[in-house]
């Protein structure tokens, strides 16, 4: 072959030999392209469902969470109890790198709003006690409203901020409950279609007044008032059975619980968890029915009943507190001093109590509200002395000191042991300029609008 055509040879086979070669490396660059279009297409999916997987554990916490709340159920109840949701964290899968931030949910759901509460440091409070309850007798709901609103107001103008309610006072309640019967004091036909506690915890709140309940825990009712109430509750139970006289002791025509009975303090306990988990008080109270008698009518000793009542008292604390810890629990005493005694007479004599470690030990009480019902001059109970003793007697720091008041000794009614116009403003005075208590109540509402203070 002649030297100038293998010359044109060689040059068409290095042509085709190069175009060939830009064709390879275009198709290896455009594999290379699609490769890493997929794997960014993978990871979006992946941090998708890792995003979509945390969003729906996330909400099944919260539904599981808002679906359990403490609901106090009366013993013996058959209400079904849901399974609780359990607080172990899910596990989740590994994050891959540089996730989507997740979404904010555009319709949170609100929180429950917290319940509404009013509490006093420096208590100027009346009781509204069973007797004043009566005058509500029969209402319907809205003169109900009506009258009580008026009273509330009429405290308030007076410039007190706290009403304790006796909301239980024979064994009964001026509320619908599942542990006692509706008091004869606010209907005489066994129910109402609405519910006075709430109305007045509500209507209080609203004006700023604090709301303790009152309670009695032993007194209950006379023969003739027990054949009219229901088996269904546990009093008349008790009353009705052949072991009555271990559940209950009879005095002056009334009967009374027995301290000593292990589901008698139990029927208390639960009429109080009833109380605190209902209702927005603001505390839960006590007077001073302990024993009715001496201890040894009941067939204990006298150590025997103030360990009766120190159950009592410690388990009535321990029930609130575990509810709602903000709480207060509170008692009235009576408030006198035997001469020479270091002790209040209800720690000495058949009421059996223990003040003595109730107002000096942190886990009995949040305060002690003596009812010191006697005039400046009294021969053996002097206002000021009293006064004094009870400062000296309360220690602990848990436990504050406020002071019960005789309203009804200034009132035009009173002939026993009347006051002077002007002592019970004179007592108030004391009080507030000396700081020996925080406070004062005044017993009772009926009579505060006879009196100035």
């Amino acid at each position: 072959m002649p030297p100038k055509k293998t010359q044109i040879y060689i040059l068409i086979i290095v042509a085709v030999l190069i175009f060939i070669s830009a064709g390879i490396i275009l198709i290896v660059e455009k594999n290379k392209a699609v490769s890493a279009d997929s794997d960014v297409k993978t990871t979006a999916s992946d941090a998708t469902k890792d995003q979509t997987s945390s969003e729906s554990q996330t909400q099944t916490t919260q539904q599981g969470s808002e679906s359990t709340s403490g609901v106090l159920q009366p013993t013996g109840s058959t209400s079904s109890t849901k399974k609780p949701v359990s607080t172990k964290p899910h596990a989740q899968k590994p994050v891959k790198p540089n996730p989507p931030a997740p979404k904010p949910n555009p319709n949170p759901k609100p929180l429950p709003p917290s319940p509404p509460s009013v509490s006093h440091e420096n208590i100027k409070g009346v009781w509204i006690s069973y007797l004043e309850i009566a005058g509500y007798k029969n209402l319907g709901q809205s003169q109900f409203t009506t009258k009580m609103e008026n009273c509330l107001n009429y405290a308030k103008s007076r410039g007190l901020n706290t009403v304790i309610v006796q909301v239980r006072s024979h064994g009964d309640a001026i509320y619908p409950s599942a542990y006692y019967p509706w008091s004869k004091y606010i209907t005489t036909s066994g129910s109402l279609s609405y519910d006075p506690l709430s109305i007045i915890v509500s209507l209080a709140h609203s004006k700023g007044i604090s709301v303790h309940a009152w309670i009695n825990p032993f007194r209950v009712m006379t023969d003739s008032e027990f054949q009219k109430i229901p088996s269904s509750y546990p009093t008349k139970q008790w009353y009705s059975s052949s072991s009555r006289d271990s559940y209950m002791i009879q005095k002056d025509s009334r009967w009374y619980l027995k301290p000593g009975n292990a589901e008698v303090r139990e029927l208390i306990f639960n009429g109080v968890g009833e109380l605190v988990s209902k209702y927005d008080i603001d505390a839960i109270h006590i007077d001073d029915y302990f024993y009715a008698t001496s201890p040894s009518n009941y067939g204990d000793s006298s150590a025997q009943a103030k360990q009766n009542n120190t159950a009592l008292v410690r388990g009535i604390y321990q029930k609130v507190k575990s509810i709602k810890p903000k709480v207060l629990f509170g008692i009235s005493p009576a408030g006198s001093f035997k001469a020479g005694s270091v002790l209040p007479t209800s720690d000495t004599g058949y009421l059996s109590t223990n003040l003595k470690l109730w107002c000096n030990n942190a886990g009995y009480i949040d305060y002690v509200m003596p009812q010191i019902y006697w005039k400046h001059g009294h021969s053996t109970q002097d206002f000021t002395r009293v006064l004094g003793q009870w400062r000296s007697f309360v220690k602990s720091p848990s436990v504050a000191l406020y002071t019960g008041l005789a309203v009804y000794k200034e009132s035009s009614s009173e002939t026993s042991d009347p006051f002077p116009k002007g002592e019970i403003a004179s007592q108030i005075n004391e009080i507030q300029s000396s700081g020996m208590s925080s406070g004062y109540c005044l017993f009772r509402y009926d009579f505060i609008n006879q009196v100035s203070f």
